[in-house]
């Protein structure tokens, strides 16, 4: 027997033997479940005595949140993202706002009313002449008549919604790099031999 035919024999009993052994232990995985549930362990399911006050927005809160930015009078100057540039204010996050920690210990170790619920909005401003990414908080939600936009300032140190955007017509450096691109390739070719071009 050659060396060939033994390693092919021995592979085979490998591979049939694994087979064996999986399809062994996946006919005892549903008497061992059925054991483990016998012994009192039950499919119960656990609700949490309290709402949670983290979870994200859902889809009809985000639409309802966007509804209101866009319908409602304000100081905000947004265009939608499908018709804006770069030198248009438009929202660029839309995010749960978790409540203040005090707030949610109150909610959380009594039996205190649970905080209303708030979206971060950033907005960047490219309607300025210094381009930012602001920060606003909208709520309490959903929008009604007591619904805000305020800038978002408490949770940072600075005491500022906002920070300047360094590049803020990033499509234009983009295409100017692209530009330039196309203007050295001559310079490219001289020193790097034939750049050939893959699309």
């Amino acid at each position: 027997m050659s060396r060939t035919t033994r390693i092919a024999i021995g592979a085979s009993a490998i591979v049939i033997f694994s087979c064996l052994v999986i399809f062994s232990t996946v006919q005892l995985l549903p008497s061992a479940l059925n054991g483990f549930l016998s012994k009192g362990h039950t499919n119960e399911v656990y609700h949490a005595p309290k709402k949670n006050i983290w979870s994200d927005l859902d889809v009809t809160e985000f639409h309802q949140i966007l509804d209101y930015l866009y319908n409602v009078p304000n100081n905000l100057n947004l265009t939608r993202a499908a018709n804006s540039s770069t030198w248009d204010n438009h929202i660029a996050v839309i995010e749960v706002l978790h409540p203040n920690k005090t707030d949610a210990l109150k909610y959380l170790d009594s039996d205190d009313a649970i905080p209303p619920r708030y979206a971060k909005v950033i907005v960047n401003q490219g309607s300025t002449e210094q381009a930012g990414l602001v920060q606003y908080s909208v709520g309490p939600l959903p929008p009604s008549q007591e619904t805000k936009i305020e800038p978002l300032i408490w949770p940072f140190n600075s005491g500022r919604n906002f920070v300047k955007n360094p590049l803020p017509h990033y499509e234009e450096v983009v295409d100017w790099f692209g530009a330039l691109g196309n203007e050295v390739t001559d310079v490219i070719d001289d020193l790097l031999g034939e750049v050939r071009e893959t699309a």
